[in-house]
């Protein structure tokens, strides 16, 4: 087996042979085809050969012939053109051994085989078993993990086996006898939302907070909320640039943010200093945002564009010894425009979208406009800032109804605490909402 790898292979081939024509349920060559460290360098393409000829074979054989080929990368291409052709010709399998194939192809090439599984597996348990064997088994011998899923395929299968088998603990006290009970399935499902809570991606919190709303799986949602904030910190601690340490002592000292956490929070310092200063200022400062008669009263609320330039003209004093750039209508990904963007040193970018109080989106920017546009910019690494404008009594309209479950705001902490409640707990460290009380004194 070490030096003649030729020989042993054709004499597993033909044993292995014998053994498929004669529908023998265990072949014991076809269980070292799989797992004998011997014959990690040819398996794969012995397997190839054999589930092209007997694709009908005894479950168990075939599963050995299957994690023998979906073992060695190089013969995955192969393994799809054969699951497609098994599939897709009448009659040639049925039963558990369809359902076999359709995991096979769902682990190698899900955009072809996930809807197909779905409908095969929906009326039959059976078939969720077999799932989830071929995926509890399916590994790289190189370093005898399972194969990956991607978020697609934790969500599809989250979905499937998650509606189908409510979460139960296992009995304690109790003697447990073999694995397919309904704790054992209840354990697969958490630890594809433990795979789902270790990717450090985007994608990854979409998809825990799109599960966490389906009422299919509330047996699941205590699981699902620990999963969402874990991911939250997975992606805090992959997507965190750490500053040098120059970088570090400017940064302590009072000068030009390390990364794009640390203008983040300077910015939002500097913009709840200058509420402070719009409110309690001897200068009147709030009146910049209002449209003023000949006496100097205000009478009604700039639009939109002049607010944003006057917000510039008060941040401007404090970023340009920082030597930060800020801008009015700043590019961001897929030709997107935010309202202002932040510009320290190259490869980071804040964007900050700005309201008044009677804008129609008043309560979506937020996460519809700052997250989904100008948020998701690789250079703002999900950072944002949503500022609105409160104009109190003489804003000539009205604040537009809020969501269910929030009361209508009578203030501006009011405002901005609502908002804040609408960002997903997954982000309140990247994107935040401040409300600017611009109403002239009492």
């Amino acid at each position: 087996m070490a030096e003649r790898h030729d020989l042993i292979e054709n004499v597993f081939e033909d044993m292995a042979r014998v053994g498929l024509r004669a529908k023998t349920k265990h072949i014991s060559v076809l269980y070292d085809l799989a797992h004998n460290a011997y014959t990690k360098t040819w398996r794969g393409r012995l397997a190839l050969r054999l589930l092209s000829d007997f694709p009908n074979a005894v479950p168990s054989n075939l599963s050995y012939m299957m994690l023998a080929a979906i073992s060695d990368p190089e013969c995955h291409n192969d393994l799809i053109e054969i699951a497609k052709a098994t599939i897709s010709t009448r009659g040639r399998v049925k039963k558990e051994q369809r359902g076999m194939w359709l995991a096979i192809g769902f682990l190698l090439d899900p955009r072809t085989f996930q809807a197909q599984l779905i409908r095969y597996a929906h009326s039959r348990d059976q078939a969720i078993w077999v799932l989830i064997d071929i995926i509890k088994q399916a590994r790289i011998p190189e370093s005898d993990k399972p194969i990956r899923l991607s978020i697609d395929q934790l969500e599809a299968l989250i979905k499937l086996v998650g509606v189908k088998f409510k979460n139960c603990s296992r009995p304690l006290g109790e003697v447990l006898v073999g694995d397919k009970n309904p704790w054992d399935v209840s354990e697969f499902v958490t630890s594809l939302i433990n795979a789902a809570s270790a990717i450090p991606e985007p994608r990854a919190s979409h998809t825990l907070r799109l599960l966490l709303e389906s009422e299919a799986l509330e047996s699941y949602h205590d699981h699902l909320r620990h999963a969402l904030a874990s991911q939250a910190n997975v992606r805090r601690q992959a997507e965190y640039r750490q500053p040098s340490w120059q970088e570090t002592t400017e940064a302590l000292k009072g000068g030009r943010p390390a990364n794009i956490a640390d203008l983040h929070a300077l910015i939002l310092d500097n913009l709840e200093t200058l509420k402070i200063e719009i409110r309690q200022s001897n200068t009147d400062k709030y009146k910049v945002f209002w449209r003023c008669n000949s006496w100097g009263a205000v009478d009604s609320p700039e639009i939109e564009d002049i607010c944003r330039d006057r917000l510039i003209d008060l941040l401007k004093p404090c970023l340009v010894p920082l030597e930060i750039r800020i801008e009015p209508e700043g590019h961001m990904a897929a030709d997107k425009r935010a309202d202002i963007v932040i510009l320290p040193p190259p490869g980071q970018k804040l964007p900050i979208e700005l309201k008044r109080d009677t804008h129609d989106g008043l309560w979506e920017a937020c996460i519809n406009q700052m997250e989904r546009l100008y948020a998701c910019d690789p250079e703002a690494a999900g950072y944002g800032i949503y500022v609105v404008f409160w104009f109190g009594e003489k804003r000539r309209g009205i604040v537009p109804a809020p969501p269910k479950g929030i009361t209508r705001p009578m203030s501006a902490e009011d405002l901005e605490a609502a908002l804040r409640s609408l960002i997903p707990s997954d982000k309140r460290y990247r994107l935040e909402a401040v409300v600017i009380d611009v109403t002239p004194p009492a």
